[in-house]
């Protein structure tokens, strides 16, 4: 009776987990893609989870079928272990991390594990070693994709700041991938010892809806905050980089100055003294290279409210926030694009301040007229006829 029990509340736990996570709506924002796709992901994952339980309920081992079950259970288990951290490495991807290698990684546990399955079942006395084996591709292609995951959230934590992980509470990241690697060694324990089965379905649920429902709430950290949005709107502001960028290029096209040079040169006997010289110092301090920054983020950090400083960046500079703030990333780009030819063009847009590739090459060709890479390339043709030109 208890292993039914236990069955059935890990197959409801998620399938009721997977269902939220995939019909629970999520705003039609561009910033808000690679989360999309990272709840699609996991929710998928869940499904499989429980689809597996179900199964080896239903297919439960003996003589007959043991290697069998042995490896449609660790096929199971590889693969839900690698649609989570394919989840996680999606929800950190800052401009599209290469999951085609973490893809190979797992294409080639799944390569081994199949192989020692079918080496257990044409040749009988070889079951006890292909059953390690099975197990033993399993965890270690875990490790690999917990190591690769890990490097990733790391690389996360640089380009987002570690003040804005803590002040957004997304510190849980890193610790829901590590509870994934030691369940990973929870599912080998119980490979060997079945006692430990039940406790890792136990951990496996807590773990899980923990996560479940955490990243359910993270639409409200990524979304910018309802409030800023209003009071944007309000004022004719759109989010950042979800502004369309077409309506927004007329007015890109006449604002010539840098929005550094646009601060410094208005005259201030404006009236609003008292955002134009904090304004001027959170940009020449380069707070503007954090991804996700708000209007609101912006306004409370310069000291007054978001609808004044609108107000301020609509009537004094003739732009909007989104426009204004991408201008000052795309310039901060230019910067690395040239001074570090080794850098990819992707991290001369992170370190920039753009959350993603896309956005990052789509502002700075509708603000310069050419993509990233032809204006480093055009400019460094350029350089180095100047050079031949000196030397000659």
């Amino acid at each position: 009776m208890q292993p039914v029990f236990f069955s059935t509340v890990f197959f409801v736990a998620f399938i009721v987990l997977a269902m939220m996570l995939l019909c629970v709506r999520i705003p039609r924002l561009a910033a808000l893609d690679g989360y999309r796709k990272s709840r699609l992901i996991l929710g998928t994952a869940f499904i499989l989870i429980a689809a597996k339980d179900s199964v080896s309920f239903l297919l439960p081992l003996d003589g007959n079928n043991e290697i069998q079950t042995a490896l449609c259970q660790t096929l199971f288990n590889l693969a839900f272990t690698f649609l989570v951290y394919a989840s996680f490495l999606k929800l950190v991807s800052i401009a599209g991390s290469k999951k085609s290698r973490a893809t190979i990684i797992f294409a080639h546990g799944i390569v081994a594990i199949v192989l020692f399955g079918l080496l257990g079942i044409a040749v009988e006395d070889a079951a006890d070693f292909s059953s390690t084996m099975m197990i033993v591709s399993y965890f270690t292609t875990s490790t690999i994709l917990f190591i690769r995951s890990l490097r990733q959230y790391d690389r996360f934590v640089h380009v987002m700041k570690l003040k804005y992980i803590r002040e957004k509470g997304l510190w849980w990241i890193q610790v829901v991938l590590w509870a994934t690697f030691g369940l990973s060694m929870f599912v080998v324990l119980s490979s060997f010892n079945t006692a430990v089965l039940e406790i890792t379905k136990v951990l496996y649920v807590a773990v899980y809806s923990y996560l479940g429902v955490k990243v359910l709430g993270l639409v409200s950290v990524l979304t910018p905050v309802e409030s800023a949005a209003e009071a944007a709107e309000a004022a004719g502001v759109k989010a950042v980089e979800t502004a369309p960028v077409e309506e927004a290029a007329s007015q890109i096209q006449p604002a010539l100055e840098s929005p550094v040079q646009i601060v410094d040169n208005r005259s201030r006997t404006s009236g609003y003294l008292k955002v134009e010289s904090p304004l001027d110092k959170w940009v020449k301090s380069e707070m503007y290279t954090r991804a996700n920054v708000t209007l609101l983020d912006v306004a409370q950090e310069i000291g007054t409210n978001s609808s004044y400083l609108s107000t301020y960046l609509n009537k004094e500079l003739g732009t909007t926030f989104s426009i204004w703030l991408n201008r000052l990333r795309v310039e901060k780009s230019i910067e690395f694009l040239m001074s570090e030819p080794a850098m990819s063009i992707e991290d001369c847009g992170l370190k920039s301040g753009f959350s993603n590739i896309y956005n990052y090459s789509r502002w700075f060709k509708q603000i310069i007229g050419v993509s990233p890479r032809d204006y480093r390339k055009e400019h460094s043709e350029s350089a180095s006829v100047s050079a031949v030109t000196l030397h000659s």
